[in-house]
Parts: C-alpha cells; structure tokens; sequence
C-alpha cells in the first residue's frame, strides 16, 4: 500500500511539473521535476528533459551543465544535449570544458551543421589555438562549400596568421582579395613582411584602387628599397613628399640621395 501511495505520489509530481512546464513556469516546474523519481531510462530522460529546459530559462548554468551531462550518458548521439552542455559551459567561461566536448561530440559521430563548425572553430580561437580554428574552417569548406565566403576566409586567414602559418595565410588572403580587391592590401603587407618583396609588389599594385595614395608610395618605396632598386623608391618618395609632407617621406629621400 505504502509502495502504490508513494508511486502515486510520484505520478503527481511529474504531472504538476508538466502542468507547470506548459504554462512556462519554470521556477515551480524545477520545483517539482527535481522530486520525481524515474523508474527507467525513457523516465529519466523525460526529468532530465523537462529539468534542462528549466534550468536554461533560469539561467542556471551549473545544474544545467550537469542535466545535460546526465542525458548524454542515456542519449549520446542526441546532438541537442551536447549543443546545451557547450551553451551552458560557455555561459561560466568554461571554454576550455566546451571545447573538449565539442572534440567528444565530433567523436560520438554528431552530425555538425555549417554554423557549428563555426561556433567550434571560434572557441578554438578564444582558446588561443588558432591553428586549430583554421583547420575546422577547412573541414567547414569542405563540407559546406557555400560557406567559403569573403567574410569566412578573412576570418581564416587571420587564424593562419595568428598561428604564425605564413604560407597558409599567404593562399587564403589571395582566396578572398579575389572576391574583394580590398584584401591584396593585406596580403601585400603580409608577403613584405615575410621578405617576399617582389610578390609584395605586385599586390600593392592590385590595391592601389582601395587604400590612400600615402600608403600606396610609402609601401612602393620600402618594397623598392629592400629591393635594393634605390632609384625606383626615389622616384615614389619625391611625389609623395611633394603631395603629403611627412618626416618619413624627406628621410627617405634623404637616405637614398645618399644610395644612388
């Protein structure tokens, strides 16, 4: 008798949880759900559900985590129980843990859309592994080729640069300077950074449409420099000085009077 009370009991909690689960009132619904007790894994799933979802419009992050954690252990390939367990480790700067279950889901043969290959190739990048952030963006490409945009490959090619892959990054600015001439005006600088002064000038060229005069002179000038053609700097470091006087612009022609 005292088994069948307390089973009825249980019942009730579950249906006021519910009631109060419609009704969006999640604070008494938490109340309620948290007193039930499952008998078996589709009940344990059904608590955990209803438990979850409260604990996000409540914005409680810390039980949330540790729900969703529980429902991955009865439904691992349930890729919306992974997606909450990132939301909610995320929300306590936890991008360390999100990142390790992102990698684990990936494992588990989740099935990741366009937008999660990006949200997971930035928690690489908060992270400080960049590297990693662009290899993702690759797996995005390749697997969502519409997602290859200007926007994306800027953001990848900052990645490659962040991570100090020079020729990566090099491939990817020419990728997006192809869809916005805007772009030759990084690659250029990134190409005279990495002493490739030839390419470098020939991309300064590209962009001479989308940056300033002075710029486009004073990096023709460097460029020629390095290329030892001292007369051909001379040649960009008068008219820029005549146009806009700058102090840069008169050492230049200075310190190549003394070259030629």
């Amino acid at each position: 008798q005292r088994a069948a009370l307390t089973s009825n009991k249980n019942g009730v909690y579950l249906r006021v949880a519910n009631a109060y689960y419609q009704k969006q009132s999640w604070k008494n619904c938490l109340t309620y759900i948290r007193q039930f007790v499952p008998n078996n894994s589709n009940e344990k799933i059904q608590k955990y559900k209803i438990q979850l979802v409260s604990e996000l419009h409540l914005s409680s992050w810390r039980p949330a985590e540790k729900t969703a954690q529980r429902l991955i252990e009865l439904e691992p390939n349930q890729k919306m129980w992974w997606q909450q367990l990132i939301a909610a480790q995320l929300q306590q700067q936890k991008a360390d843990k999100a990142l390790v279950n992102y990698a684990l889901a990936k494992q588990q043969g989740i099935q990741f859309e366009a937008q999660d290959f990006k949200t997971l190739s930035q928690l690489y990048s908060q992270n400080r592994l960049p590297e990693r952030a662009a290899q993702i963006m690759d797996e995005m490409f390749l697997q969502y080729p519409k997602t290859k945009t200007e926007p994306e490959l800027v953001r990848q090619a900052i990645y490659w640069q962040m991570a100090k892959e020079w020729a990566n990054a090099e491939k990817v600015w020419q990728q997006a300077a192809q869809q916005n001439a805007e772009h030759y005006w990084s690659l250029a600088k990134l190409q005279a950074q990495q002493k490739a002064y030839k390419r470098a000038l020939i991309n300064t060229e590209k962009a001479k449409s989308v940056i300033t005069v002075p710029e486009y002179r004073l990096m023709k000038v460097r460029l020629y420099y390095k290329l030892t053609r001292y007369n051909d700097a001379l040649a960009q470091a008068k008219p820029l000085n005549e146009a806009y006087p700058s102090e840069e612009a008169k050492d230049w022609i200075q310190y190549l009077k003394h070259k030629e």
